[in-house]
């Protein structure tokens, strides 16, 4: 397991297309005030690249997408999540789902302080996940967001800004994993989307010390 790239930014609403070749929805594009911000460029755009730009082929979960607890789940047959303890629910996130004609709303979870989400598979293939989290307002962000394998490896995002942004995260696993959102230090930990990928690899890559991982101050 280990973690690929972060990428950030404003984007309201990001498009989910009906149309993709697998019969699942996959994001395609967003749009950022005047036109559309292609995947290609949200890739690009914030912080840093994403390492696969073409998300959602093996489904998705979008958190509060009807409401409060009304979430959205289109998962290919072999994947489920399942949310854990440590949330509640919030409004006011910076990004919204669209999917065909229908607009979601803004709500989504937040840690608090810290929670959990479930991942299991019932293949041994290695899958990309994409964890889109969404800023509330402007607030500031202050937590960790981290992917542990069912051995205890891990692998490690840090937020820490005063203005708050926008994060887009992809992490690289293998077998059933647990997403861990820790906002202790007092921030805010949000978790809006989750879209899941096959990864086109056959051994992982080599993991990065914690010291080495990606950094947004």
């Amino acid at each position: 397991m280990g973690t690929l790239a972060e990428g950030g930014g404003w984007t309201p609403v990001l498009d989910v297309s009906a149309t993709a070749t697998t019969n699942l929805p996959s994001l395609l594009c967003a749009e950022h005030l005047a036109g559309n911000l292609w995947m290609s460029d949200l890739a690009n755009y914030g912080f840093g690249n994403l390492q696969n730009t073409s998300i959602g082929t093996q489904g998705y979960l979008l958190f509060g997408w009807g409401g409060p607890g009304i979430n959205l789940t289109n998962l290919n047959p072999g994947f489920t999540i399942t949310q854990g303890p440590g949330w509640q629910h919030v409004q006011y996130l910076g990004r919204q789902y669209k999917i065909g004609n229908t607009l979601g709303t803004n709500y989504g979870l937040m840690a608090n302080p810290s929670g959990t989400i479930n991942i299991a598979t019932t293949d041994t293939n290695y899958h990309i996940l994409t964890v889109i989290s969404p800023a509330k307002f402007t607030d500031p962000r202050n937590f960790t967001l981290s992917l542990v394998s069912s051995n205890g490896t891990s692998s490690r995002y840090n937020v820490n800004e005063a203005y708050g942004f926008n994060h887009t995260f992809q992490f690289l696993f293998k077998g059933n994993v647990t997403l861990v959102a820790n906002a202790s230090s007092g921030g805010e930990a949000t978790v809006q989307a989750f879209f899941l990928d096959d990864a086109a690899i056959q051994t992982a890559p080599r993991l990065l010390p914690p010291s080495d991982l990606h950094v947004v101050k």
